[in-house]
């Protein structure tokens, strides 16, 4: 249950969950927040109402995709705490329809993703998860990308000359912009 004196603060305490430090919101009407703990999972909560709308442990969705420097430090810890959740602009993403190509250019220092999306989380562990949330608990598995070399410490939208993008910043020192076109 969230607390009504904790609201605002970088800070809550629900349930049994763990310890909530980032949260977002969808819209200051509806007071929806994206919300990440400290055991890597996420929520979306509704606070008019008190309820937790959707809810996802952290898990990495395709090990097999992922660099061996994540394999390996995976396999030493599975936990991964949430260093950054945020909304897209247009609210839904953490949005998502199809997912059309994504590559990453490091000859020209900056990523070129195709997809539809919209929520987006930052993980302890090299990883940022992209949702597609359509309301109530239909959150679903966007896009996974093995962003950076160790922490994921920010992301951010940006929407360049009208081109949303979500730029990454991780341990590695690495600041990586991953372009999201719509078809």
């Amino acid at each position: 249950m969230i607390r009504d004196d904790c609201l605002g603060r970088d800070e809550l305490s629900i349930g049994n969950i763990g310890s909530m430090f980032f949260d977002d919101h969808m819209d200051r009407r509806e007071r929806v927040f994206l919300v990440g703990t400290n055991i890597g999972d996420i929520a979306v909560w509704e606070v008019a109402s008190r309820e937790r709308l959707a809810f996802r442990n952290f898990k990495v969705w395709d090990l097999g995709a992922c660099t061996m420097t994540l394999q390996a430090s995976l396999a030493n810890e599975y936990t991964a705490s949430v260093n950054r959740v945020m909304w897209s602009p247009g609210g839904t993403l953490f949005d998502g329809q199809t997912i059309k190509r994504i590559r990453w250019h490091t000859s020209l220092g900056y990523g070129y993703t195709c997809f539809y999306c919209d929520p987006s989380v930052a993980y302890s562990k090299h990883i940022v998860h992209i949702y597609a949330y359509h309301g109530g608990d239909d959150l679903r598995n966007h896009l996974e990308i093995d962003a950076h070399g160790g922490n994921v410490s920010d992301l951010a939208f940006s929407n360049p000359n009208k081109q949303l993008c979500i730029i990454t910043c991780g341990e590695d020192k690495a600041i990586k912009r991953y372009f999201l076109i719509y078809n």
